[in-house]
């Protein structure tokens, strides 16, 4: 099990923009994009380098402004996610740890065949807030697995396996398509409120001049009890 810094409260969530789905259309690909979103890396965690080179020109605007006083943050264990599956969907993906970039994108995992995990959001599993996972919805070779989150139904199992070999489950409660400039982005990256996951792609038309998609495909789900 892996710990590191967890902001409980930050000075400010900075305007971070999701380079996903940069890598350019598949042949039949429908698309999706992630805009600009809140982050909150804590202040002694290291920048991520990122793996593409495209990111999302768009800027978040005014965000709510809170205390980063050392004696408000906690150093905590994390059973970090390591695999994610929806049975349904026959989507089983590893999943890796992921922060920020240099310009304060979230850095998504190079191709289509692995997810990352916001590490400086809540983890699956966690008592309150979203855990937020994301992965490119193609690259050049084809599709990935996240390319399939728009066909997923309401009800929908998720199971998340941690670290330890722990098995969270969620079930989808909603599944949006939306223009990543209208997606509210501070509720994706809500860090309070009842735990949820949020699993996010790109989706839409393919938007040559800028390199990316544009919409969010925004799936969310909660946990449930009956793990066996």
């Amino acid at each position: 099990m892996l710990s590191h810094p967890r902001a409980l409260v930050v000075c400010a969530f900075l305007a971070v923009t999701v380079a996903g789905c940069a890598g350019g259309p598949a042949p039949v690909a429908s698309g999706v994009t992630l805009g600009t979103m809140p982050s909150q890396p804590s202040p002694s965690s290291s920048v991520v380098p990122p793996v593409d080179e495209v990111t999302a020109p768009h800027v978040l605007g005014d965000v709510e402004v809170r205390s980063a006083s050392p004696a408000e943050l906690d150093v905590a264990p994390v059973d970090q996610p390591v695999r994610l599956e929806v049975a349904g969907l026959d989507i089983d993906m590893p999943v890796v740890r992921v922060g920020v970039d240099e310009t304060g994108g979230m850095v998504i995992p190079e191709g289509a065949l692995t997810a990352g995990w916001y590490e400086f959001g809540p983890a699956p599993g966690d008592d309150a807030g979203n855990a937020v996972v994301a992965a490119h919805v193609d690259n050049a070779q084809g599709l990935g697995p996240f390319a399939r989150l728009l066909d997923v139904e309401v009800g929908e199992r998720v199971d998340v396996t941690t670290e330890s070999g722990a098995t969270i489950a969620y079930e989808v409660t909603d599944v949006e398509q939306t223009n990543k400039d209208e997606v509210d982005l501070t509720a994706v990256f809500e860090p309070d409120g009842p735990p949820s996951l949020v699993m996010v792609t790109c989706g839409g038309d393919w938007q040559a001049n800028i390199g990316h998609y544009a919409d969010n495909v925004i799936v969310t789900a909660i946990p449930v009890d009956d793990v066996p």
